[in-house]
């Protein structure tokens, strides 16, 4: 249970594990603790959970290296340690969304047009925001925001899913509110 709190505490989904002498043993995910958790083994170390392979890559890897290391990560592909497996204590940690990040941008410096349609997410959560304030009641309105609240305090993702969001964009009318909490 500590384990979980740290990561969510840190905003990651996965870290990885050390042993009692600092070197590095194996990585732990968000959703391998909360199976841990379902399972009863909240007591436990973070041993029972983890998984013990963990993606390496050298001091001068490449973009495309790390890349390729992530890919092929398994349930360690959120993060590549930096630095010599054999020594078991990494220089540094690369995550995913750097590497994503990186990749983006070198194919804007080359020149590729890429879909910039992610640029109007910020619109479209306006919109549904405006959608909501306007042809949800009050009760159910007071039911999202308590559900938001929770989801703000826990850093637990929230979505409305199925027809209410349908029957939302449709203008009809529906208080049959399913959620699904990702985690």
């Amino acid at each position: 249970a500590e384990a979980k709190e740290v990561l969510l505490r840190n905003r990651v989904n996965a870290a990885p594990v050390t042993d009692g002498s600092g070197r590095v043993a194996g990585a732990v995910t968000r959703q391998q603790l909360d199976v841990a958790l379902q399972h009863g083994l909240g007591d436990r170390g973070v041993g029972v959970a983890m998984s013990t392979e963990v993606r390496w890559v050298a001091p001068g890897a490449s973009l495309e290296e790390v890349a390729d290391a992530l890919v092929h990560g398994g349930p360690a592909g959120r993060f590549a340690l930096v630095g010599e497996p054999d020594q078991g204590w990494p220089l540094g940690l690369i995550s995913r969304l750097a590497v994503l990040s990186r990749l983006h941008a070198r194919l804007l410096e080359e020149g590729a047009e890429l879909d910039r349609r992610i640029g109007t997410e910020r619109q479209r959560h306006r919109q549904v925001g405006r959608l909501l304030t306007e042809r949800v009641g009050e009760e159910l309105h007071r039911r999202l925001e308590a559900v938001r609240a929770v989801s703000a305090r826990t850093a637990a993702p929230v979505y409305a899913v199925g027809g209410f969001v349908r029957d939302l964009l449709l203008g009809r009318a529906n208080e049959d509110l399913d959620l699904v909490v990702e985690g």
